[in-house]
């Protein structure tokens, strides 16, 4: 690895649980210029009709893409259900590739904050292969259900019941530097404690994962 690679931060947590708040306000707190990318920026490139689908369980929108969209929100057919959201092997295939860009923008001396919503283990195992080498952080955006669905209405861009959907999955057999708890306090706060964690001590988790792995 180079020596000017720079430092990778990755921001994990449910959707609208606060990593695009948080990584602005630390973009602004970081002593040298960092870069702010994520996983929504990625799932923009895919086409249109192939991108978002939606799925009735048992009855699959006709002009969606159904079963062979990237990605597809599968919405309950039972009032104690969440919604879920799958993703398609060209999803797959895009979230190999984004952290592999993720890790070229590192490895060209780029330091980079990045908000990630760790849906699948494979994606956790791949994230922590393509960062081998590279300064990464990992960081766990925690934040109540409730306030995440409050959120989710009060945006009016998100699938209500989505962030409930992945709420404990993204946060499943991962290993954290660092956690926050965005439900309560601004996101500055959130950020500041992150900025302090960074300035103290040296990434940890990425690379016990991977001993793990190798055991």
């Amino acid at each position: 690895m180079s020596g000017l690679a720079g430092r990778v931060i990755v921001l994990n947590g449910a959707s609208s649980a606060g990593k695009s708040s948080i990584a602005r306000e630390l973009q602004r707190l970081l002593p040298k210029p960092y870069l702010f990318a994520g996983i929504d920026s990625f799932t923009a490139m895919l086409r249109p009709e192939g991108h978002m689908a939606l799925d009735w369980r048992k009855r699959t929108n006709e002009n969606s893409g159904g079963a062979q969209a990237a990605v597809r929100w599968v919405f309950p057919d039972k009032p104690d259900q969440s919604v879920t959201i799958e993703f398609g092997e060209a999803g797959h295939r895009l979230v190999r590739g984004m952290h592999r860009a993720l890790a070229a923008l590192a490895l060209a001396g780029n330091d980079v904050i990045f908000e990630h919503v760790l849906l699948y283990p494979e994606w956790r195992d791949d994230l922590v292969e393509a960062l081998d080498g590279i300064e990464a952080y990992l960081v766990a955006i925690q934040c109540h259900v409730e306030v995440i669905e409050e959120r989710e209405r009060a945006r009016g861009d998100r699938i209500v019941g989505q962030g409930r959907g992945h709420y404990e999955a993204v946060h499943a057999g991962v290993t954290y530097d660092v956690e926050v708890d965005a439900s309560t306090g601004t996101p500055r706060a959130a950020a500041q404690r992150i900025a302090e964690r960074i300035a103290a001590q040296p990434p940890r988790a990425f690379s016990q994962m991977r001993g793990a792995r190798s055991d």
